[in-house]
């Protein structure tokens, strides 16, 4: 009996430093940008892919630059300026988006808040689930959310989260500080089980 539970024990611990130590699966696809031009603001974004030794470790990363307003390029006033990029995931990235349990990434950032949002088809009206997440200038800072952490804005029309209808992520500027310049570096994207 006590070796049976002593195996038990083992198997239980070795089974969660395993899942504790996953890194989970690189995110993979095609960037590209968007912004509130084409909904009559003048926001920016500039997208920028390179290698880059990071702390001592050669990553994929993205650099995100640019300007979000709330004046449109008559003078007016646009209270919902937004800059982004979005991910076309390819087919692996893509399942991975429908079954996984967290996400994990590493961003450089300016000392402004940023969202990430799950992009379903559920959705409509662009109240996609999201979780915010803060930057600390000039240092790197690791972010991972759970799934459940994911939150649709309360100006949408509520609707369940059903992972199976997910079909890509998106980072996007965080409303609370518009108008203003960012840039925020992201890295090591992985979807984790």
């Amino acid at each position: 009996m006590k070796k049976t539970l002593l195996l038990i024990l083992t198997g239980a611990l070795l089974f969660n430093f395993a899942c504790s130590g996953s890194k989970g699966k690189l995110v993979e696809g095609e960037w590209e940008t968007y912004d509130d031009v084409s909904n009559g603001g003048s926001s920016r974004v500039e997208l920028v892919e390179a290698k880059e030794k990071i702390d001592g470790k050669t990553y994929e990363t993205i650099t995100l630059s640019g300007r979000t307003t709330a004046i449109d390029e008559d003078g007016s006033e646009y209270p919902y300026g937004f800059a982004g990029w979005s991910l076309n995931p390819n087919d692996a990235t893509l399942a991975l988006l429908k079954t996984f349990g967290s996400v994990s990434f590493k961003a450089l950032g300016d000392g402004k808040r940023y969202t990430i949002k799950l992009i379903s088809s559920d959705v409509e009206d662009y109240a996609y689930h999201e979780f915010h997440f803060a930057t600390t200038e000039g240092q790197v800072e690791e972010i991972t959310a759970q799934v459940r952490m994911f939150m649709q804005p309360a100006w949408g029309s509520p609707e369940r989260l059903r992972q199976e209808n997910v079909i890509n992520l998106e980072f996007q500027t965080h409303e609370e500080w518009r108008p203003d310049n960012f840039q925020v570096k992201i890295f090591d994207l992985r979807l984790i089980p």
